[in-house]
């Protein structure tokens, strides 16, 4: 069984923003599987979104504006647990409201193969109209059979680059682990559009 993982939306959790223009440059390659270790600033950086001042709560799974998997210590150390391949930690610093610093020890989770796993027959979606290939949102996501058999503990989808999938088994060690805001949606249930 495989999950749709994304950080829990709740008012009283931070929600951030990448205030700085320019802070992270070509970031569109984030969904493209590009390495972006080389050369990373040190000084990358989001702030507590002003629009959601009560959001105080640092979680393990951080929401944002730009919809990346930003993660904790706490979720790396499980995906490392897991010697999940293809994917590299860029670290990103967090400031608070203020633009105090609130935490230095996070993570942007960048995914270095985006994997193909959509049964296009038997989801139902919308299309990307920037992308031929790309899908905008779901209605019903089904994966394909080969994916459901043997795919990868954790994964950007190819058709959708700012959906993350994980498997049971790394779910199960999630909830063990007790991160805080992830939320894990089997796929069967997961649905972006209304």
């Amino acid at each position: 069984m495989f999950y749709v993982i994304r950080a829990v939306y709740d008012e009283t959790n931070v929600y951030l923003d990448n205030n700085v223009a320019n802070s992270i440059p070509k970031q569109y390659q984030l969904f493209e599987g590009v390495s972006r270790l080389d050369g990373w600033s040190e000084d990358v950086a989001f702030k507590f979104s002003i629009n959601r001042p009560e959001g105080m709560n640092l979680t393990d799974c951080v929401a944002n504006s730009d919809q990346l998997l930003i993660i904790s210590d706490r979720f790396r150390v499980v995906l490392e647990e897991f010697q999940v391949k293809d994917i590299e930690y860029l670290p990103v610093k967090i400031k608070d409201h203020k633009g105090r610093m609130a935490s230095e020890h996070y993570w942007i989770a960048n995914f270095l193969v985006l994997t193909e796993a959509v049964d296009r027959e038997r989801s139902i979606f919308d299309d990307n109209p920037g992308s031929e290939d790309e899908i905008f949102g779901f209605d019903k996501l089904v994966l394909r059979e080969d994916i459901l058999k043997s795919g990868p503990v954790i994964f950007s989808l190819k058709e959708e680059p700012m959906t993350f999938i994980a498997r049971q088994d790394l779910v199960r060690r999630i909830e063990e682990a007790g991160l805080a805001g992830v939320e894990c949606v089997e796929t069967d249930d997961f649905r972006t559009l209304d």
